[in-house]
């Protein structure tokens, strides 16, 4: 099963079991979003 995670503005990513694709246009330095790169395994 895919697990799909929107983290804001267009910041999203795709797993399936440990195999995780992360798309990011803009996510270091983004003020509107609650992550950032390092907290993401």
């Amino acid at each position: 099963m895919v697990k799909y995670n929107y983290y804001g503005h267009s910041c999203f990513s795709l797993s399936v079991g440990e195999k995780v694709i992360l798309v990011d246009p803009f996510f270091s330095e983004n003020p509107m979003t609650k992550v950032d790169p390092d907290s993401i395994d």
